[in-house]
């Protein structure tokens, strides 16, 4: 600060000057010096030990009475908060003018303020004078405008955002261009909601392409179910001599339990379905609701634990009308479920009988036997109890592996 007051030469004054800022700033000097120009100039200063800095100079020459120049007088100040802004906001419009999103902001009258060229392109505006004739109104399906007011803008107003599918309309052809709407309110200084900004995306291959595999799923189910009854037709011929006949109708009984998993997959696009779901799918086909209590989170199977889940089930109803609480009107079966924390979370099933007959260990061990001792995954991971309050059973598996595809 001392040797700056004392005065500095030119080139301790462009000492520190950034190489590349040095030509602007001379030549602005010399315009200054030789023909009295205002001097405004902003520069980077790179001193050894401090951070890079940005820094606006001004100033003019000051001359005596008869024209000769007497001194220089001006200010320098840091702006280089006032330049990472900058950068920031020219980082930003970039970003919003080279994405292929729609994204636009509008303001609290409905009137729409800017749209992006992707966007202008998506509903067919031809540039930013086509934008400022039209509200947020126009932009949507006629149908689907009610509801917007109604649960849309107010969500956002009291949330601060929304998210979800809604239908755009083309201005020029009027198709209906599906989008996934994300829309969220701007707020100034003072906390009120001052605009909304929207970035929306267009949704229509996602859309074809999951009503062909749509296509695909129903034709791939239709041909499984046709695969497993030519499986249960020819297990019953091959089967007609066999004196068992339970056996042949608990063979069906299983076949039946693996189309209803692949019906409840075929729903969920085949990548996994909701616990809920897979227990109504199976359980519904005994058409004994009212007899069952059923809690626990909701846990999402993959593919894999869905059909084991279900043929599990399966067999243990079966068990329960056979010789359990389900073969007397006053028996009852509780399924709770959760997971349990931990280095590898667990998911753990319990399946409880209660006010039918005691449950007595069968003296030998067929497929159903073994099938629940496989439990949810197929590797293990069960419990199973013979009281004189019913048959108990509790699962384990990984989380990770209930989940996995």
């Amino acid at each position: 600060i001392e040797k700056t007051a004392a005065g500095l030469t030119m080139e301790e004054y462009q000492e520190h000057v950034v190489a590349e800022d040095l030509a602007d700033l001379q030549a602005k000097i010399r315009a200054t010096f030789d023909y009295g120009a205002d001097f405004l100039v902003e520069y980077r200063l790179r001193i050894p030990g401090q951070a890079l800095r940005w820094v606006e100079c001004q100033g003019r020459m000051i001359y005596d009475e008869e024209g000769n120049p007497l001194r220089f007088a001006g200010s320098a100040i840091d702006i280089t908060a006032r330049k990472e802004v900058e950068a920031r906001t020219r980082r930003l419009a970039a970003i919003v003018e080279q994405s292929r999103d729609f994204i636009s902001v509008a303001r609290l009258d409905g009137s729409v303020a800017t749209v992006n060229e992707a966007g202008c392109n998506l509903v067919g505006l031809t540039d930013l004078a086509d934008v400022a004739r039209t509200t947020v109104e126009d932009y949507f399906d006629p149908i689907q405008w009610p509801d917007i007011v109604k649960t849309v803008f107010p969500t956002v107003d009291r949330d601060g955002q929304w998210r979800g599918e809604l239908n755009f309309r083309h201005f020029k052809t009027g198709e209906l261009i599906p989008v996934i709407y994300d829309v969220i309110a701007l707020r100034g200084e003072d906390g009120e909601v001052s605009a909304y900004a929207t970035v929306t995306r267009d949704i229509r291959d996602q859309k074809r392409a999951e009503a062909q595999q749509q296509i695909l799923n129903e034709e791939l189910s239709h041909r499984m179910k046709n695969t497993l009854a030519m499986v249960q037709a020819i297990a019953t011929q091959t089967l007609r001599g066999v004196t068992e006949k339970e056996a042949v109708s608990a063979f069906r009984r299983r076949i039946h339990a693996i189309a209803s998993a692949h019906d409840v997959l075929l729903k969920q696009k085949w990548s996994a379905a909701p616990i809920r779901e897979i227990m109504e799918a199976v359980l519904g086909t005994f058409e004994m609701s009212e007899k069952f209590d059923i809690y626990g989170p909701e846990v999402i199977f993959g593919p894999r634990a869905t059909l084991s889940l279900s043929l599990l089930l399966h067999e243990l109803t079966t068990n329960a009308l056979k010789y359990g609480a389900l073969s007397v009107d006053t028996g009852t079966v509780s399924i709770t479920w959760g997971i349990e924390p931990g280095e590898q979370e667990e998911f753990v099933l319990s399946w409880t009988e209660r006010r039918g007959p005691p449950a007595i260990k069968p003296d030998r061990q067929g497929f159903g036997s073994r099938l629940i001792e496989m439990g949810l995954s197929g590797t293990g991971g069960s419990k199973i109890s013979y009281t004189n309050e019913g048959f108990e059973a509790a699962f384990r598996a990984s989380l990770a592996e209930i989940m996995q595809s």
